[in-house]
Formats: structure tokens, C-alpha cells, sequence
């Protein structure tokens, strides 16, 4: 009968001997003493296999032609004028109607659209006239103003009637 608990006298499997095999294999040896593994090839194999062919990351632009530029054209200049000059009316309109004697919302609202929208295109313009516009930069800031503007200035056109 084998006896299974503490007090066997030796461990279960333990022949005694230092070594089951021959002591100069590398298999017992701890891995400060083993011998050094061959170098592995310089070849790289591609991970995701052949049909997939690598694909190399294009070049960095040194000069960014994205929506923020410091450098702007003169029709942006002119631009930006003539939304300041058209400002002044827009803004006496909304001081007039908003500071009157009988100010009512039917003044008041379409002053505050016209004066936000003409406002919010003017910079929509202004950052479109910068260059080219993609896809995904319309959802970015400067060239959102512009639907956001005309939006406010079809409002401000719709509340007066």
C-alpha cells in the first residue's frame, strides 16, 4: 500500500540522483548556463502574410495646407472688410430695436439672427477662403461657422415675416 500523506519519507518521483540525463545537457541547466541561443535571421516575415502587401507611411509635409494658415490672401482681407462694414448697419439695427421705448421680440429676434449670422459667415468665409476644403474639415470650427451662419441668417430672413 502506498502511502500518500506527510509523513513519507521521501517525495513521490525523487530518484535520488542529481541528474536524470546526462548532466552537461542544457536542459537542466539554469539559463545563465546554457549555451547561447543561434542568432535569429535578419529576414523579416511579414505578419500578416503576402496578400496583404506593407504599405509605407506617405512623406511629412514640411508646409501645411490645412484650414489654419497665418498667411492669408488680399480677397481675404477684403473680405473680412466687407463683412465689417456690413456689421455697423446690422449692429445700430440691434442697438435701435433692442433699447426702443416699445422694445417687442418681433424686432429684437431677427436683429439678434441677422447680427450672429452675418457675424459667424463672415469667419466661415473668411477660414474658407484659406485654400481647399476636405470632407472632414467641415466639421471643424472655422469652416463650420459658414452653414451655421447662413442657417442663423435664413432665421433672421424667416422672423421678419
Amino acid at each position: 500500500m502506498e502511502h500518500r500523506y506527510a509523513d513519507d519519507s521521501e517525495p513521490r518521483g525523487y530518484t535520488g540522483r542529481r541528474y536524470a540525463t546526462d548532466p552537461d545537457s542544457s536542459e537542466y541547466r539554469v539559463p545563465e548556463q546554457r549555451d547561447p541561443a543561434p542568432p535569429e535571421p535578419e529576414v523579416r516575415i511579414p505578419v500578416r502574410g503576402p496578400e496583404y502587401p506593407t504599405v509605407r507611411p506617405p512623406a511629412v509635409e514640411t508646409e501645411s495646407k490645412g484650414v489654419y494658415r497665418t498667411r492669408r490672401s488680399l480677397s481675404s482681407i477684403i473680405l473680412a472688410a466687407a463683412v465689417a462694414l456690413l456689421l455697423v448697419p446690422v449692429l445700430r439695427l440691434l442697438a435701435t430695436v433692442t433699447f426702443a421705448a416699445d422694445a417687442t421680440p418681433r424686432g429684437i429676434v431677427p436683429a439678434v439672427l441677422l447680427t450672429l449670422g452675418l457675424a459667424l459667415t463672415g469667419f466661415g468665409l473668411f477660414a474658407a477662403s484659406g485654400g481647399t476644403i476636405s470632407r472632414d474639415s467641415w466639421l471643424r470650427a472655422p469652416v463650420a461657422y459658414l452653414p451655421a451662419g447662413l442657417v442663423l441668417l435664413l432665421a433672421a430672413g424667416l422672423a421678419v415675416a
